[in-house]
């Protein structure tokens, strides 16, 4: 500053832009382990090292410093660009995947409502096309015409297991049931059903449908006339959600199983759409580090104004405890589920929290939202504030 007067007066100075653009590639490192072995501590030390050796009245020395530890950092972000998407990926394979969830449970409570289903019916649709109708709108959406089908499997399944009152109803009935068992058995195949299992339940279901279709016999079919349905049989039978060659369907089983009936018009994903699921079931099964934090309770609304004044690429600093803790960006908010996605400075996700619960965590100062403003020119507005407040 003494050599060179325009260091304070030239943002663009290289001894200015290299402390902050240090400071900036600083913001998020987190002390752990042997700092010597990280490669972004070990940049700092070479840069302050070449310029306390080489630095006498040549500025020069901070330009050339700045170039190294800038083509440093863009090798940094190329690394750290591809580990991140990968995260956001997963992460919004994971939102998709809860939003769908979310909506087949309501498509079947809509659809039952004030309807007293059999026991076979239930089991059908909570342990079997549930699964089929998830992995249709997850992957193809709710306007799709594989989904609309599938709807319509499901309402015709509804339908064919209630009381029959007129010889049309029966008539349809009789038309009906070769093609919705052909739909039923190839959406429960694709779904890792078992040969066995389905043979199980379509022999109640005929059961059912013989009895509706006799107008001598017809009547309501409740779940507790259905349920010694199996007792005849020697052999013990399987739930519906096994599979032939395990006790559940995974994600993955779901996901490749044959095609199904052409009229079902469900046709079987891609190796990319597998891949996205594969990635969707791996991170459910791994909380994020605390994704449980804060409370929703009487949430400031003075908080929740600084969560919304946050921007993708802000840095917070999360307290674990008065000792420990760990610094992490904000990488997306995913929008299906409005969480904030927090990423470490190697682009692995870290936290996720509601905005709610992100907001209950600022105010109890478990996460403490940092200033990433060019670090010289907040350190000069401190000092000539302070030297104006010592002259009054």
């Amino acid at each position: 500053a003494l050599i060179d007067k325009s260091f304070f007066g030239k943002n663009s100075h290289p001894a200015r832009k290299l402390l902050n653009t240090m400071a900036h590639a600083g913001i998020g490192w987190s002390p752990a382990g042997n700092a010597e072995r990280d490669f972004l501590y070990r940049k700092f030390k070479e840069a302050v090292e070449t310029v306390l050796s080489f630095f006498e009245a040549d500025i020069g020395v901070f330009e050339t410093v700045l170039k190294d530890f800038q083509s440093f950092m863009e090798n940094e972000r190329r690394r750290t660009s591809i580990v991140e998407q990968r995260t956001l990926e997963t992460e919004q394979g994971k939102a998709r995947a809860e939003l769908a969830q979310a909506m087949v449970a309501q498509t079947i409570a809509n659809s039952t409502a004030g309807i007293a289903l059999p026991a076979v019916a239930s089991e059908v649709l909570e342990q079997g096309w549930s699964k089929v109708l998830f992995l249709i709108l997850a992957r193809e959406g709710e306007d799709s015409g594989s989904w609309k089908s599938a709807r319509r499997v499901l309402d015709e399944l509804i339908w064919s297991v209630q009381p029959k009152a007129t010889e049309e109803e029966r008539e349809r009935l009789d038309k009906l049931k070769p093609g919705l068992f052909s739909n039923l058995q190839a959406g429960l195949a694709r779904v890792g059903i078992s040969h066995f299992a389905m043979n199980r339940l379509f022999e109640q279901l005929r059961g059912i449908y013989d009895k509706l279709s006799n107008p001598a016999v017809s009547q309501p079919v409740s779940r507790e006339s259905q349920e010694p349905a199996e007792s005849a049989s020697a052999t013990p039978s399987s739930g519906l959600g096994e599979s032939s060659s395990s006790s559940g369907a995974s994600l993955d089983d779901m996901l490749s199983q044959s095609r199904v009936h052409s009229s079902g018009a469900i046709p079987a994903p891609s190796k990319s759409e597998v891949d996205a699921a594969e990635k969707a079931a791996d991170v459910a099964r791994c909380p994020a580090a605390g994704a449980e934090g804060g409370t929703m309770e009487a949430v400031d609304p003075q908080m929740l104004l600084k969560v919304d004044r946050l921007s993708v690429g802000s840095w917070v600093q999360f307290r674990q405890s008065e000792s420990t803790g760990f610094r992490c960006r904000l990488a997306a908010v995913l929008k299906p589920t409005g969480k904030y996605i927090f990423v470490n400075r190697a682009g692995k996700k870290v936290a996720e929290w509601t905005r709610e619960q992100l907001a209950a965590n600022v105010a109890m100062d478990v996460v403490i939202l940092l200033d990433d403003r060019q670090l010289f020119d907040r350190a000069l507005e401190s000092v000539i504030s302070q030297l104006q407040h010592s002259r009054h």
